[in-house]
C-alpha cells in the first residue's frame, strides 16, 4: 500500500482513473488489471459519493468566488470525477458560481483545451491549483498559475517552484485579500 500512497502523493492532481489503473497494472501486477481497476473505481466512487458532500468548504471559498465572478468567468478543472463534482457543487449551492465544472476521466489538459474551444476561457486565464500537475497543465497553455499550499500534498513544492514565476499563497483567503487590495 505504501507504493500506492507514494504514487498518489507524487502525482497529485491526476485522476483516480489513472492512479488506480497504475496500481492494478504496475504495483500489484494483477492478472486482470482492468477488472480490478473497475472494482476499485466503483468502491472509491461510492465512498466519495457518501463522504464528499459532508466535507467542509475551503475557507473563504464563497467570498473568493463572489469577488471573482464580478469580473471573471470561473471554471472548475479537477482530477476529481466530473459527475461527483457536479453533484457536490449542486448540493452545496455552489454550481451557479461556475461557468463550467469539469473533472475526470478527462485529464486537465483535455479539459482546458475543451474550455478554450467553447470560449469559456477568455483573455489571460489564471489557473489556481495545489498540485505539480496543475502547474504543468497551466504551463501547457501559457496560463498564469497561483499555487495554494494550504491543501496541497506536494511535499517538494518549495524546491520545485523556487525559480519559477508563480504566485504562492496559503489559501483562497489570501487570494480574496489580494483581490480586495487591487480593486
Amino acid at each position: 500500500m505504501t507504493s500506492l500512497v507514494e504514487y498518489h502523493v507524487s502525482n497529485g492532481g491526476i485522476s483516480r482513473y489513472k492512479k488506480l489503473a497504475h496500481f492494478s497494472e504496475t504495483i500489484l501486477n494483477a492478472p486482470n488489471p482492468e477488472a480490478l481497476t473497475e472494482t476499485l473505481l466503483a468502491q472509491y466512487g461510492e465512498y466519495v459519493f457518501n463522504a464528499l458532500p459532508a466535507c467542509e468548504e475551503a475557507p473563504c471559498l464563497r467570498e473568493f468566488l463572489s469577488l471573482l465572478n464580478k469580473r471573471h468567468t470561473c471554471a472548475v478543472v479537477s482530477g476529481g470525477d466530473e459527475i461527483e463534482l457536479n453533484n457536490v457543487f449542486s448540493k452545496k449551492g455552489l454550481s451557479h458560481l461556475f461557468q463550467s465544472i469539469n473533472g475526470s476521466p478527462r485529464n486537465k489538459v483535455e479539459i482546458i483545451d475543451a474550455l478554450k474551444d467553447k470560449g469559456i476561457l477568455a483573455n489571460n486565464p489564471v489557473f489556481v491549483g495545489d498540485a505539480k500537475y496543475d502547474y504543468e497543465a497551466a504551463q501547457h497553455f501559457g496560463m498564469d498559475f497561483i499555487f495554494l499550499t494550504e491543501m496541497s500534498e506536494f511535499d517538494g513544492w518549495k524546491a520545485f517552484f523556487d525559480k519559477k514565476n508563480v504566485l504562492i499563497l496559503n489559501g483562497l483567503c489570501d487570494i480574496a485579500n489580494l483581490y480586495n487590495e487591487t480593486r
